[in-house]
């Protein structure tokens, strides 16, 4: 209990030091100048109750190379994550977010670009590294099926706050939105590392049918998928070693 105390007293001194926002998107850039690549880390949901905050500062603290983390916090009063899409329909903070990169890409001189992220982290780094042309995008336990996802009734606040309403119409479009996103994206030349247990039920209603997308279009798609943990939370023991390793191993190609 006093270890986590500490962990979450220095994240928020971290956060206050570096934070930065471009026009909505708070982030955190490290820089790390004998680098010629750019990792961009996506937040995943907090703990109920707790402000977004940016997830695998520690796991990649020493990493050698420029990191960008990208908090998504647009929702209620700042507190709820929205994916990075925008509000009440108008996906505005999807241009904001390639824009950020970009310019941080341009900024440090970036010629090589991984996305990562775990849960809702891990949808928004498949989303916005196949936008981006990402040539590594690891994903942990990443939820695709958003509108279905968001359709209960303790999540549907959230689905109200991107949609604007919380209607099954609504959910179905945002299903189809980001499966659209996936396979407009044919013949993409991205590698995707997706983690994920087969016994954790963001799998059958949602890894699987991912997989089945990202293979159509024609990825490298790499299945971390022996493990056995049956709590979507579970991903959180497991990510923080395998996102130092996929990063380390970009960090070390040509």
């Amino acid at each position: 209990m006093k270890l986590k105390f500490v962990k979450r007293i220095l994240h928020k001194a971290l956060t206050l030091l570096r934070e930065r926002r471009y026009k909505s998107v708070k982030h955190l850039f490290f820089p790390c100048k004998s680098s010629d690549k750019l990792v961009v880390i996506f937040s995943a949901f907090g703990a109920p109750n707790t402000p977004p905050r940016y997830n695998y500062l520690n796991a990649l603290r020493t990493a050698r190379v420029n990191k960008l983390y990208v908090l998504d916090q647009l929702g209620f009063q700042e507190r709820v994550g929205v994916y990075n899409l925008g509000l009440n329909g108008d996906f505005f903070q999807i241009d904001e977010v390639c824009e950020l990169v970009k310019k941080v890409m341009a900024q440090c001189g970036a010629k090589k670009l991984c996305c990562a992220g775990s849960s809702k982290g891990g949808t928004s780094a498949v989303f916005f590294g196949l936008k981006l042309g990402a040539d590594l995008i690891v994903s942990g336990a990443p939820q695709y099926r958003v509108g279905s996802y968001l359709s209960s009734r303790k999540l549907s606040p959230i689905l109200e706050k991107i949609m604007g309403d919380a209607s099954e119409d609504s959910a179905a479009k945002l299903n189809a939105f980001f499966e659209n996103a996936v396979r407009e994206q044919k013949g993409s030349k991205s590698t995707v590392f997706l983690h994920y247990s087969p016994k954790e039920h963001t799998f059958a209603e949602h890894i699987q049918y991912l997989i089945e997308d990202l293979r159509a279009i024609g990825v490298n798609l790499i299945e971390d998928n022996d493990y056995d943990y049956v709590e979507h939370g579970d991903v959180a023991k497991y990510f923080p070693e395998i996102i130092r390793a996929q990063v380390d191993s970009f960090i070390s190609s040509k």
